[in-house]
């Protein structure tokens, strides 16, 4: 079941394809998901209702946000450090993903590099957030600041 949303409130079309992103969703945490989904589709509905009767006012931030603020707010919330995050990457892939090499790559990350290419999927097997998510929210955060929004993310300048 492939969904075409168009976000109201950043005024772009955002690609959701619950299939793909429930099947990549841990069994324990589907429930969430799907109600998380349920609710932003729900909220976008009505935004576009209230845009089309006009009583809606648009939306368009001059700003944007890194995925480096998820991943913070991800590692504070379930109390991983950068070592532990890349220790616990490590065990998710049978010693595949070599610590030192994830934590530089969470390094970059929350230092707003560009995303390694395997973090994604690395990040999905210990955070249960997928790995599209992470790939939207870095595709959409370089797409901004080349579009000239301001970067104002949590945490010093990079």
């Amino acid at each position: 079941m492939g969904l075409q949303l168009a976000d109201a409130v950043l005024g772009r079309a955002m690609p959701f394809n619950i299939e793909a992103d429930l099947s990549h969703t841990a069994p324990g945490n589907r429930a969430a998901f799907l109600l998380g989904m349920a609710a932003m589709i729900r909220a976008t509905v009505v935004m576009h209702a209230d845009l089309r009767a006009g009583t809606g006012v648009p939306f368009n931030p001059d700003w944007t946000v890194a995925p480096a603020n998820m991943l913070a707010e991800v590692m504070e919330d379930r109390g991983y450090t950068v070592q532990s995050l890349a220790g616990a990457m490590h065990l998710a892939t049978d010693g595949a993903a070599k610590p030192a090499d994830t934590e530089h790559a969470l390094r970059s990350l929350l230092a707003r590099e560009p995303m390694n290419p395997a973090l994604p999927g690395l990040l999905e097997r210990t955070t249960n957030v997928p790995a599209s998510a992470w790939q939207r929210l870095e595709t959409q955060y370089r797409a901004d600041l080349r579009a000239g929004r301001t970067d104002t993310t949590k945490g010093s300048t990079p």
